[in-house]
């Protein structure tokens, strides 16, 4: 049975992919579409949701601030990866942020500890 999902909103979600090893009771659901994602987002509520900040139909900016303007998605955990402006996602609340260039397997070790709920809804740095 499955625990939940991670909303994973990419330019390339094939890539990604690749990438991402969650546990077994978590699904992937990725996509390079802001507004799918939020229109996803508002019919079943992610576990968690990891962006980037640059894409063909806006910003990560745009879809974090739809996510924490929205009532009922306003607590789901936020993983931005690379991105240019930290204080102003750090001022919206993003869970976690990675860099570009990580280290083998952090982006799945960041998402078991936020999954675990060991990480704190305050941004820390992986």
């Amino acid at each position: 049975m499955l625990a939940g999902y991670v909303l994973a909103v990419v330019k390339d979600p094939s890539q990604l992919l690749q990438e991402v090893k969650p546990p077994p009771d978590i699904l992937v659901v990725a996509g390079s579409s802001i507004q799918g994602a939020i229109q996803a987002a508002s019919y079943v509520i992610p576990a968690v949701v990891l962006t980037e900040h640059n894409f063909p139909d806006g910003q990560g900016l745009d879809l974090v601030l739809a996510l924490k303007n929205h009532p009922r998605l306003r607590h789901v955990p936020i993983i931005v990866l690379g991105m240019d402006d930290l204080l102003y996602y750090q001022w919206l609340g993003i869970t976690r942020y990675l860099p570009s260039h990580r280290e083998p397997g952090q982006i799945n070790r960041v998402l078991e500890e936020v999954l675990s709920g060991q990480v704190s809804r305050q941004l820390t740095h992986a």
